[in-house]
């Protein structure tokens, strides 16, 4: 038996549920100790919107049915080497994972790991911007899809096939496109992890008639704003964030594609063009503008609400219902232990009435790398990722909220096994209203081929705008529209 002890930890399984409740910080004072090239990190922009769960609980497994993290001799020697990673996640809990995981990754291969905190949405992308523009990429980012095509149809996109394929043998699925690859020329550009759906969030214990089938359609949503708006401690029955970011853009996609609506579409030749404001497309959208308005009158409306605010908006008891793209809002009262908990409502988004197979966005994010960086060793750090002890670790700190993006992930023993251990706040409906949700949206897939331009469109403050003008400037719907339309297509035919 090896005498070090740090080196028994890293050689050892994973599957500790390190962040359980039962175990307690206390637990990881030992493994502190043994970090050797320690991660760092760059700012500490703590997420406001954080899960502030921890982890599922329950008792350590070794059925995980996929590699060890350490001991099957199967990482390279990357000694040496530094693996650069962002990410979006840091709350207390996620550094702690992430600090466990890159001290394993580099017991593993002898690399070093510089994980770097950066701000959700915003922050990111202008952290993102900097190295590339200086022609120092990260090995490894969070990304979401729009970002990461525009990136792969640049050239600026790293081949992760290595770490497709990995996925794909270690759980027995395919990674295809209609799953979340990116695929250019049968190179993989990004490895999908997981999806947040829009979804619609309540208190049964405000609205109390509502029923456990509420809501099914948008006049439900409004008859039971006007019910209860204002009602105990004067809750409003909505939320919407106006600050400049991209929760307030995602909102308004979401509604739009509810309705039937899209931004571009492809013409005859397959050049890409601006149509939101056009044809049977500009009545899906004034129609989701005009219900905006509806809801606005029963609504907190946050001239600098960001997606914290907006996901914080039923925990703070700021209104008693909303929207949020995944589970958020049930994830922090849970968390908080607040004495509601138990009555947050998850639900699949109620559409326009005749409308019920609309799709609803869906932000589908994974990890990528660029031409630029080391692309062999990114690879073998996501590999590392998605391994089932840490796989599922990583899903659980934020728990059904990423939703996994394969079938045969949802349901995996361990998987299954985490979410039964879901303190019993958690009803079967909550989780399930979420890994159910089939029927949602990426921004790029609104046309197929996938729209190219996306990141340059989202990035663009024409969707915020366009939510300012409806609801604080109070602009009709038609014209707002047009303005929309009219910026967008000036940046669309610049991105070309």
């Amino acid at each position: 038996m090896d005498s070090d002890p740090c080196k028994r930890e890293s050689q050892s399984r994973v599957s500790r549920r390190r962040f359980a409740q039962a175990v307690g910080g206390s637990a990881l004072v030992g493994l502190a100790g043994c970090q050797g090239q320690s991660s760092s990190s760059t700012g500490t922009t703590d997420d406001s919107g954080g899960d502030g769960s921890g982890g599922s609980g329950g008792q350590d497994s070794d059925d995980g049915g996929g590699s060890t993290a350490t001991d099957s001799g199967e990482w390279p020697d990357l000694s040496g080497q530094e693996v650069h990673v962002l990410t979006e996640e840091s709350s207390t809990q996620w550094q702690t994972f992430w600090n466990e995981l890159n001290t394993a990754f580099e017991q593993a291969t002898g690399a070093s790991v510089n994980i770097e905190y950066v701000g959700l949405g915003t922050g990111y992308r202008e952290r993102l911007t900097q190295l590339l523009q200086a022609g120092d990429p990260p090995e490894v980012t969070h990304i979401g899809v729009q970002d990461i095509v525009t990136f792969a149809t640049n050239g600026q996109a790293g081949d992760v096939t290595p770490a497709v394929e990995y996925i794909e043998e270690e759980y027995g699925t395919e990674i295809n496109t209609e799953r979340g690859a990116v695929l250019l020329d049968g190179t993989h550009h990004m490895v999908p992890l997981f999806i947040n759906a829009d979804m619609y969030h309540y208190r049964d214990d405000i609205a109390t008639d509502v029923g456990d089938d509420f809501p099914q359609n948008w006049d439900d949503v409004l008859a039971m704003a006007e019910e209860y708006d204002q009602g105990r401690g004067g809750m409003r029955a909505d939320y919407f964030p106006l600050g400049q970011n991209d929760c307030a853009k995602y909102y308004i996609l979401s509604q739009a594609y509810m309705a039937g609506g899209t931004v571009c579409s492809r013409d005859d030749s397959g050049e890409l063009q601006i149509t939101m404001h056009e044809g049977s497309n500009r009545e899906a959208w004034i129609q989701a503008l005009d219900y905006w308005k509806a809801r606005a009158q029963f609504s907190a409306i946050d001239t600098q609400g960001d997606c914290g605010a907006y996901s914080s908006a039923i925990p703070s008891e700021t209104t008693f219902a909303g929207h949020y793209f995944g589970n958020r809002p049930k994830i922090q009262s849970v968390g908080q232990d607040l004495p509601f908990a138990a009555s947050v409502r998850e639900r699949q988004c109620p559409r326009p009435e005749g409308k019920a197979d609309n799709p609803v966005l869906g932000l589908l994010q994974g990890v990528s790398t660029f031409q630029n960086a080391n692309v062999e060793a990114a690879n073998e750090w996501i590999k590392f990722l998605v391994q089932p002890d840490f796989l599922f670790d990583f899903l659980m700190l934020s728990p059904v909220h990423n939703a996994p993006i394969a079938p045969e992930i949802v349901q995996h023993e361990e998987y299954q096994s985490r979410l039964a251990d879901l303190p019993d706040a958690w009803t079967d409906q909550d989780i399930q209203a979420h890994l159910t949700e089939e029927n949602r949206r990426a921004f790029p897939h609104e046309t197929d081929p996938p729209n190219p331009y996306t990141g340059q469109l989202f990035a663009d403050d024409a969707l915020w705008q366009l939510a300012w003008d409806v609801l604080q400037e109070d602009m009709d719907s038609g014209q707002a529209l047009d303005k929309a339309a009219t910026t967008l297509q000036e940046t669309l035919e610049s991105a070309k």
